[in-house]
């Protein structure tokens, strides 16, 4: 989180030079679809996932939502939440093996506006991680229980198109590259039967997101 208020921070040093007046608000919506490209390390050495496990989760969706605030003609603010999840599940006619990983945080990012229709973007996430689990054996549910937790703070770098249906209310499409590693700091323990602090694991989920949403102009 402090590293996050140091985006914030700089970001405002960024457009506190800026006199022009502000030229709109807009609220901003939509899903994503996100690739992950998993890599796991526990103090400094690279572990194993699971060949079947690591493809399903290498992908899925998610939403963002947030405001846009124009500086002048150019140049733009944004913030926002923004969260993405990918799963697996394996099951046969006796049990169900299930996982489920999340990220999710406040956003806060710079627009730079190149046309009517083209924008460049980048920005900071302070993404917050869950991995969930679900274990299922001759219909009895023999665990569900949140797996890990962990906190990382993420870039949001691409660009954006937007086609304008009428004056207020326009279709947006963005192409991102996400730059995230997640500092794991707890993980179940079966044999305390809870989650426990952990040091020195670290899981990459860098990827791409692609966004479809709209943008409201008040």
């Amino acid at each position: 989180m402090k590293k996050f208020a140091v985006v914030i921070v700089l970001i405002v040093l960024v457009i506190s030079p800026t006199q022009a007046l502000a030229r709109g608000f807009e609220v901003v919506g939509g899903s994503t679809y996100n690739t992950f490209l998993l890599s796991l390390s526990v103090d400094g050495e690279d572990v194993l996932i699971g060949d079947g496990v690591k493809e399903r989760l290498e992908d899925g969706v998610g939403f963002y939502a947030g405001g846009r605030y124009w500086l002048n003609e150019r140049l733009g603010i944004e913030v926002g939440v923004d969260q993405a999840a990918s799963s697996y599940e394996d099951s046969n006619s006796d049990s169900i093996f299930a996982i489920e990983e999340k990220l999710v945080g406040p956003y806060a990012g710079l627009k730079y506006r190149l046309n009517d229709k083209f924008h460049l973007e980048a920005g900071a996430v302070n993404y917050s991680y869950q991995q969930s689990q679900i274990e299922i054996y001759q219909d009895l549910e023999e665990f569900n229980e949140v797996s890990a937790t962990g906190e990382g703070l993420g870039f949001l770098v691409g660009g954006e198109y937007s086609y304008s249906i009428r004056d207020n209310l326009s279709l947006i499409s963005s192409f991102n590259h996400r730059i995230i590693t997640i500092d794991i700091n707890q993980a179940y323990d079966y044999e305390e039967s809870k989650l426990v602090d952990v040091e020195e694991e670290k899981l990459n989920m860098g990827g791409l997101r692609v966004s479809a949403g709209i943008s409201y102009d008040f």
